[in-house]
């Protein structure tokens, strides 16, 4: 029985290693952003660069709220394939097209 205790033990200690630390919400950074955006680390910076959402400097670190994403998110314009874009306040117009 001894064996078999100190095998589980030794299972524990291994996958309780391997899991991840829980992190918060409101600590996300770069690549966890554009991770949770379904984006690239590129496009979070821009976004960062041109002062579309904010962030946090903490250190050389970026930390970007998840709230604040979602924030963002929301107020982006939601479209649709048929030339409708729906605007955050429930309008609906035209998109404009370009002629070539």
């Amino acid at each position: 029985m001894a064996v078999r205790t100190s095998v589980s033990s030794i299972s524990t200690a291994t996958v309780q290693s391997t899991t991840p630390p829980v992190r918060s919400r409101h600590c996300l950074s770069v690549p966890e952003a554009a991770a949770y955006l379904c984006s690239s680390n590129w496009h979070i910076e821009e976004l960062i660069r041109c002062g579309e959402i904010p962030f946090r400097q903490i250190a050389k670190h970026r930390v970007l709220d998840a709230d604040d994403l979602d924030t963002w998110i929301e107020s982006q314009p939601k479209q649709r394939g048929n030339g409708i874009e729906e605007r955050g306040d429930g309008r609906r117009v035209l998109k404009t097209v370009k002629a070539a």
